[in-house]
């Protein structure tokens, strides 16, 4: 048996393909809800590492205000990494996210995030995550590595969020926007892979995990619909209606532009992920889900 892996979160979608492939891995994996304070009188002694997937979402929490937010996402995340230090984990891997740029996108505009981009949060999820992010960092030592892992939209099979919903755009809209845009995306298979191999290296610092290729929406939603063998058509967009688009919420979220740099991670010399390339992921998500 490899490492003893303790996550918290034990209904999310990232927490549940998280422990199916580490326990592939052969390691002991346990899971714990953070929902009450139970979990304050579980030893932590004996854990390799912590991953700290529980979080209040916008999109579960759509009433939730700052303090809130404050509560779960920073202060709970600060009492967990410290019963961890306390007991003896060696490494507290936390998931925080891009939300800590602050930065929408928008369509018709280039949006790229380097290591020189400021954190500046425009929302209370962002603020809380990034306010973790620094009081868990003060607490990493020698024995006790802290990673931060900063995603973008995570997607695959069954997701919940975004992608969900462009797929069932794409699988009812023959007309596709012709528009050419580039999102920073991780399919869910290479953050596996990235969490895994994280742990093996006892990883610490801050990482930005993405896929190798930009995601592209019209594309995705086009190949979306070949695996499907659905016809479709492309229609220009002009322009001058940018403006227009860009007061669009989901519009803009889904077509506009924001990136990761490809060169933005500084700390991730031993950790490589072999990627699948575009149309194999899409064909993978689109089979795998058919199949059920």
């Amino acid at each position: 048996m490899g490492k003893k892996i303790l996550i918290t979160g034990t209904s999310g979608y990232l927490s549940n393909n998280l422990a199916n492939k580490l326990s592939y891995e052969n390691y002991d994996i346990e899971r714990i809800s953070v929902r009450n304070n139970s979990w304050i009188d579980q030893s932590f002694e004996g854990y390799d590492a912590i991953i700290h997937t529980a979080a209040l979402v916008h999109n579960n929490e759509p009433q939730a205000r700052l303090a809130d937010y404050m509560r779960v996402n920073t202060y709970l995340t600060l009492h967990v990494a410290l019963k961890a230090k306390r007991e003896g984990v060696k490494q507290f891997i936390f998931l925080s996210t891009m939300s800590v740029y602050g930065k929408d996108g928008k369509v018709g505009k280039q949006d790229r995030i380097t290591s020189e981009t400021p954190l500046n949060p425009s929302t209370d999820y962002g603020f809380s995550k990034l306010k973790a992010e620094q009081k868990i960092g003060e607490l990493e030592s020698e024995r006790f590595k802290v990673a931060i892992v900063r995603p973008p939209m995570i997607y695959g099979k069954e997701c919940p969020g975004n992608f969900k919903k462009l797929r069932k755009v794409a699988e009812l809209a023959p007309l596709l926007p012709n528009i050419y845009n580039q999102r920073s995306a991780l399919y869910i298979e290479h953050f596996n892979e990235f969490i895994y191999q994280l742990i093996k290296y006892n990883g610490g610092g801050i990482y930005h995990p993405q896929d190798d290729f930009y995601f592209k929406t019209t594309k995705v939603m086009k190949e979306i619909r070949n695996q499907l063998h659905k016809k479709t058509f492309i229609i220009d967009i002009p322009k001058i209606i940018n403006p227009v688009l860009n007061k669009l919420k989901l519009f803009k979220k889904l077509f506009g532009n924001l990136t990761y740099d490809q060169n933005i991670n500084q700390n991730t010399d031993k950790i490589e992920i072999s990627q699948q390339d575009f149309t194999s992921v899409i064909k993978a998500i689109i089979h795998s889900t058919n199949q059920k």
